[in-house]
């Protein structure tokens, strides 16, 4: 029998933004696409939560335990970003 933990993440969350490769881009060697003065074409940038509120807190709910996730927002132009589904 599994019990369910009752949790609060609470402290750092942020937002990674990390770029999308070109489809197709097939790199063999690490270091390979990224080389210090060559300029590589992006797709865009992904934008996704981070820090440890929501990387450990999100984790923890998925295996199921009862989490709570706390951190600030702050008043900058990412702090006013809202999730899709809100807009």
């Amino acid at each position: 029998m599994q019990h369910k933990h009752k949790i609060i993440a609470a402290g750092h969350i942020c937002l990674d933004i990390t770029p999308v490769f070109p489809a197709g881009q097939s790199v063999r060697k690490p270091g390979e696409l990224l080389v210090p003065g060559r300029l590589v074409r992006m797709e865009g940038a992904d934008v996704h939560t981070g820090g440890s509120v929501a990387n450990t807190g999100l984790a923890l709910k998925l295996l199921g335990n009862d989490v709570t996730l706390m951190g600030k927002i702050g008043a900058d132009a990412f702090g006013s970003l809202k999730p899709i589904e809100d807009l």
